[in-house]
């Protein structure tokens, strides 16, 4: 969705994302053309003590939201495991999914009703007026977002939550497959030399995992490819719109400062979230429904008991990864970003091992390393051409 003040989100073809900006601080213009990253990176920045601070405040801002992410998704990936993992005593892969997107609507609404509303354009009245008029060009990505969310949860019922990360990583891959049948984008030789390794190391890590399920493993990587399917969408046909955002009031307001210029991005981001949840909770609401009056042969999820507090839990704690994995998107540069998120998938993945006690081979170990490795050199790659392009 459109930044404001002059401010969009890109996202290139190989998943990185770049912040195309021309703002103003304290009346000045700043940057002219554009740069890749944050406020701060361009050289035609007026000197002065607000310029000055900029470095350290970008960084106390990066470390909280990565701090955040971190560690509200180790969180949400245990409880997204221990509840569908559970033999005994399960949730549907699609009511949790449900649930998720209905609980991340709420705390959506309530954020921008509370902290973003001064100008009375967040109610239920423009909320359903600009969603019916926008319904015709966001329902691919509607779709692909909640078969994404619904096969990750097929996925963290049936196998390891090492494995399923690892599988995750190969969204580079998934990536250059989508713009090269969709879009007939050709890449060098070297994007396909390096997507090697990340594919070699997820086949390795699967096979010499100990709880392998092929459904599981499958529908990681389904979910993979709706993920960058998502991105892809959202460059191509979502940025190049002209009305692009949910409410009014959502942009064209001069910035006084980099904490603003945050804010004014954590108010785009909740938007667009906050109006695809809506769709998907609407379009689920009742395929959930038949699902848990059917049981398919083994009764529904409120059988004995449904776990509320549980699911709310980890619903909010998914809500809060995502919130601030887009932030730090939008506040690092494309490198950063991708290290980020390979940093974040070992995390969860150590912290699962310790947590739930999964085995580890020697294969299944080595196949996370390579698959990591390849995801970071193919990173490295990508940023130092993107930096040459920018600069």
């Amino acid at each position: 969705a459109r930044m404001g003040g002059g401010r969009a989100l890109w996202w290139a073809d190989d998943g990185t994302c770049e912040v195309r900006t021309s703002l103003w601080v304290h009346g000045r213009t700043q940057a002219r053309g554009v740069r890749a990253g944050w406020v701060g990176q361009s050289e035609n920045f007026e000197e002065g003590e607000a310029e000055r601070n900029m470095p350290e405040q970008k960084a106390k801002l990066v470390v909280g939201a990565l701090v955040v992410w971190f560690g509200s998704q180790i969180v949400a990936s245990v409880v997204n495991r221990a509840l569908l993992g559970n033999k005994k005593k399960s949730v549907y892969p699609l009511t949790f999914s449900f649930c998720q997107f209905f609980v991340a609507t709420l705390l959506d609404f309530v954020f921008l009703a509370t902290f973003f509303n001064r100008d009375g354009s967040v109610s239920v009245r423009q909320v359903a007026r600009t969603i019916t008029k926008k319904v015709p060009v966001m329902y691919p990505m509607v779709l692909m977002m909640m078969s994404s969310k619904y096969l990750s949860m097929v996925a963290y019922k049936l196998i390891s939550i090492p494995l399923f990360q690892t599988i995750k990583c190969t969204s580079p891959l998934a990536l250059v497959v989508l713009t090269k049948l969709w879009l007939g984008k050709s890449y060098p030789p070297i994007v396909y030399i390096l997507l090697i390794p990340i594919l070699a190391g997820a086949m390795l890590a699967s096979f010499g995992d100990y709880e392998f399920n092929s459904t599981g493993a499958v529908a990681a990587l389904i979910a993979t490819f709706c993920t960058s399917f998502q991105r892809l969408y959202i460059k191509e046909k979502i940025l190049t719109t002209d009305d692009n955002d949910i409410l009014p009031g959502g942009g064209g307001q001069r910035s006084d400062g980099l904490v603003s210029e945050a804010l004014r991005t954590l108010r785009m981001t909740i938007l667009g979230h906050f109006e695809l949840a809506v769709c998907a909770s609407l379009l689920m609401f009742p395929i959930v429904t038949v699902q848990e009056f059917r049981g398919n042969g083994r009764g529904n999820s409120f059988d004995g008991g449904f776990p509320y507090a549980q699911v709310i839990f980890g619903a909010s704690m998914q809500w809060l990864a995502s919130l601030c994995a887009w932030q730090c998107l939008a506040m690092m540069n494309p490198l950063s970003a991708n290290i980020a998120k390979i940093v974040q998938r070992m995390l969860s993945i150590v912290s699962s091992i310790l947590i739930f006690h999964n085995q580890v081979g020697a294969i299944n170990g080595f196949g996370m390393v390579f698959a990591f490795g390849g995801v970071g050199l193919y990173s490295y790659v990508y940023g130092k051409k993107t930096k040459t392009v920018v600069g």
